[in-house]
């Protein structure tokens, strides 16, 4: 009785782990107008950073129309706006050499692919 209790017990935590885990995964976003950072959620305030556009940020918390997030090792505030929370899907033609390539992106990475050509 003991073992399955001490059993159900550790499935029960490795669960809650797993779950706390996947709640507590890094959001990204990716810049889609060039933009400071700044100190507080208030354009007015302390430039801290710089992020470019179709840069990756870790976002860190949201409030209203502001974006906390780190770029460049530096952490502040981004207007909502400044940011897309999907990446971009890019086809890119072949230019008739009978191949061609795409690059995607997701929230852990991405890739681009090259077929044929020259």
């Amino acid at each position: 009785m003991l073992t399955r209790t001490l059993k159900t017990a550790a499935l029960a935590a490795a669960l809650l782990v797993a779950t706390a885990g996947a709640s507590m995964a890094a959001t990204w976003a990716w810049v889609d107008h060039d933009t400071y950072l700044y100190e507080y959620k208030n354009s007015s305030s302390d430039e801290v950073g710089y992020a470019w556009e179709g840069q990756k940020v870790k976002v860190l918390a949201t409030s209203n129309s502001w974006a906390k997030v780190k770029a460049n090792g530096d952490i502040g505030w981004v207007k909502k706006n400044k940011l897309d929370w999907q990446p971009d899907f890019v086809d890119f033609p072949g230019y008739g050499f009978g191949g061609g390539s795409f690059c995607a992106g997701g929230n852990n990475g991405s890739f681009c692919l090259s077929v044929g050509g020259y």
